[in-house]
């Protein structure tokens, strides 16, 4: 590389600094471990034929590498400083963007990334380029926590940086049994959004426990893709060898703030599922939504926590016998002997719609067998 300087006047020493074009870095010529590269320098006169030195050693300069640039992480171009990824789903390498465009330059300039603490599992980083990745897929369920990514010269321990990124893997739906009735279940669901997962409905999968184990796969939902915001505040449910049922998930009011959970519910009838009492019974959930770091590609994940319940025997109705004692004149108003025969009757019939009013119960469920003086 030739750079000309403009000399003004004669017997002066004259000092310049050369700036680096980092496109001619990569021609610089490796050298051995523990040996800093260097570079050649000649001069000579516009004037004059003669160089110096003039042998072809030239003027040897040590190069050292460049002091650690800052960086962040970039998803979609937008950089981020806190990263939720919703459990076994799938997101794009995200990769480390410089302050200082087309660093390194070259090998001398490379640096080594490390973590601390470690990532969670089934994350894996780069030590060479810093670029996050799945391996195989996000599986160590992790609260929010602070990580320090720190770039290290490799070839000088006094050059680093750090940046700091808060990392959390989550569940994106997990559903339990709220309450069991001889004619219903009712299940409760925990909903949290991800930077890889908006989560548009919730699936479970009712099964016998007697019945084989269903892959914890989306084929295992016969109702899969029935889902839709056209829907009742309750499950809607496709009965087939196991019961496939879905509800949709209202969409999250603290759009982008993935460390709030969201419950949504609804009730099965056993009716519809066929399911019987005192049977027991194994749930499966999954989420469905769309993957914001895959073009919003339609997702479903489904979790490996199941659980249990039963539906309970209906018990046969007894009746409960109980007195009452009413502040009232039984001889002027319920004494056949002095009223007449039908006083008594009527008195019955009185206290029972009063009963009926009182207990919410129904007529045919309530019997007044007495009314009689104390």
């Amino acid at each position: 590389r030739e750079v000309a300087m403009p000399v003004n006047s004669t017997n002066l020493k004259l000092s310049f600094v050369i700036v680096s074009n980092l496109t001619n870095a990569v021609n610089i010529q490796q050298r051995p471990v523990g040996i800093p590269p260097e570079l050649y320098v000649w001069c000579q006169h516009s004037h004059s034929r003669v160089a110096y030195p003039d042998n072809g050693n030239g003027i040897r300069i040590s190069l050292s590498p460049v002091q650690v640039p800052s960086f962040v992480y970039a998803v979609s171009g937008q950089t981020i400083t806190q990263l939720a990824l919703a459990r076994h789903v799938f997101f794009p390498t995200i990769p480390v963007v410089w302050s200082l465009p087309g660093f390194p330059a070259y090998y001398y300039d490379e640096v080594a990334f490390t973590s601390t603490p470690r990532l969670p599992g089934g994350l894996n980083m780069s030590s060479l380029t810093g670029a996050i990745k799945y391996d195989p897929v996000p599986f160590q369920l992790t609260p929010p926590r602070l990580y320090s990514i720190k770039a290290q010269s490799q070839h000088d321990i006094l050059k680093s940086t750090v940046a700091n990124m808060t990392f959390s893997v989550i569940d994106a739906a997990q559903c339990s049994l709220s309450r069991s009735k001889s004619t219903e279940a009712t299940f409760s669901c925990t909903v949290q959004d991800a930077n890889n997962l908006q989560v548009q409905a919730v699936y479970v999968l009712i099964s016998p426990s007697t019945a084989d184990a269903a892959a914890l796969d989306s084929s295992s939902f016969a109702c899969s893709g029935d889902a839709s915001s056209d829907s009742s505040s309750d499950f809607t449910c496709t009965k087939g060898e196991r019961c496939c049922c879905w509800l949709w998930a209202e969409e999250s009011v603290s759009a982008g703030n993935f460390n709030v959970q969201r419950i949504v519910g609804g009730t099965v009838l056993n009716s519809v599922c066929g399911l019987q009492q005192s049977q027991k019974y194994e749930v499966m959930t999954m989420a469905f939504g769309i993957n914001p770091m895959l073009d919003n590609a339609r997702t479903y994940v489904v979790s490996d926590a199941l659980f249990e319940f039963m539906i309970p025997l209906k018990k046969e109705p007894k009746p409960i016998a109980f007195e009452m004692k009413v502040n009232m004149n039984y001889e002027a108003i319920c004494d056949p002997l002095k009223i007449g025969p039908s006083a008594e009757q009527t008195c019955k019939d009185a206290m029972k719609s009063e009963l009926v009013r009182w207990l919410g119960a129904p007529a045919d469920m309530v019997q007044v067998t007495a009314v009689k003086p104390r």
